[in-house]
């Protein structure tokens, strides 16, 4: 396995082509891209900033063909989602040179078949997934996690040379998410603001965090921010619920919060156990007490200190929702403190 500087070594002076089917701007291709910009000779975005898969795969494909015509890049960095861009990732038939660096970031088979349950274990389809997953990991020259426990899990999965494996933490948009002084909104003045957003995925564990919030509707204080496109919402007054914000106006609201809820919660979902959540880089970015999934990549990065970072058991409503009394308790204690 190797670190993050045989990464910079690798795209030091070099021309470096970039391809991500996610929009350019999400948390991770931004992150690779200012790494790029920073380190190689030049290079060249293929990426749009549409966050619609089948339209960034059509629009890759056609700028892809007319790349065969030009001069190929010393290093092809394939960021997140590779595997559709197989045909292509194979680069050797047309540049033989080129380093490829693949970020797998995203299993199709483990999300399609073992997270979100599309497609059924032992099928045709499924073990054409993981033959995608498998052959886009052997014909890469490096392979980038995003966890210790990922990397694990996938070279030993795939049968892979640690050798060729590298892990590569997210960090959140500088520019964006910082500790900002923000005051709070008539609404919320005089609460405890416990703030989550996401993308509502099933390993995120929403549901854990909106019965927690439920055993907590009697405590009147405690306000809970949650953005994101939450389908099975609870109705409860303690709970504001926003469909999505653009980065600024999320920054805002993180500013806001005394409390952020990072997870992952559910713990049925092997992966939830293996991954980082991105938003927790965004919320120690911004300096805000943050509380955890107690899995092992989580703890790779953040110990707990009780004055940061908080860690719960997965999976278990009551104990998020005893945690979070616990900090808005603490506070109180703090301010009481002060004013004496």
């Amino acid at each position: 396995m190797k670190n993050k500087e045989y990464l910079i070594n690798l795209i030091s002076g070099k021309s470096v082509l970039f391809i991500t089917t996610r929009e350019i701007s999400y948390i991770r291709c931004h992150q690779e891209i200012q790494l790029i910009s920073q380190f190689s000779r030049e290079f060249q975005i293929l990426g749009t900033y549409k966050n619609i898969y089948l339209t960034n795969i059509v629009y890759l494909y056609l700028h892809l063909f007319l790349l065969i015509f030009k001069k190929k890049p010393d290093v092809i960095f394939v960021s997140f989602l590779a595997q559709p861009l197989l045909p292509w990732l194979i680069f050797r038939f047309f540049s033989p040179k080129s380093i490829i660096i693949t970020d797998f970031f995203i299993s199709l088979y483990e999300t399609l078949v073992q997270e979100r349950c599309k497609i059924r274990e032992r099928t045709i389809l499924s073990k054409v997934l993981f033959y995608f997953d498998k052959i886009t990991c052997t014909s890469s020259d490096l392979i980038i996690f995003d966890t210790k426990s990922d990397l694990l899990y996938f070279t030993s999965l795939f049968n892979v040379p640690k050798k060729k494996t590298l892990v590569l933490y997210l960090e959140a948009n500088k520019n964006i998410y910082f500790p900002q002084e923000v005051i709070k909104s008539d609404e919320l003045f005089n609460n405890y603001v416990v703030l989550y957003f996401g993308s509502i995925l099933p390993l995120q564990g929403v549901d854990i965090i909106l019965n927690a919030a439920k055993l907590l509707a009697n405590v009147n204080e405690i306000k809970f921010i949650l953005i994101g496109p939450i389908k099975n919402k609870i109705q409860s007054p303690n709970i504001i619920y926003i469909p999505w914000l653009p980065e600024d106006e999320l920054a805002t609201q993180i500013a806001m919060a005394d409390l952020c809820l990072a997870g992952h919660f559910n713990n049925t979902i092997d992966k939830a156990k293996r991954t980082i959540a991105g938003k927790t880089f965004i919320y120690q970015q911004m300096g805000k007490k943050i509380i955890l999934g107690d899995n092992p990549a989580n703890k790779e990065l953040f110990p707990e200190d009780n004055r940061k970072f908080h860690y719960v058991i997965m999976g278990d409503s009551l104990a998020l929702a005893t945690k979070i009394h616990g900090l808005f308790l603490s506070r109180n204690r703090e301010l009481n403190n002060e004013k004496n």
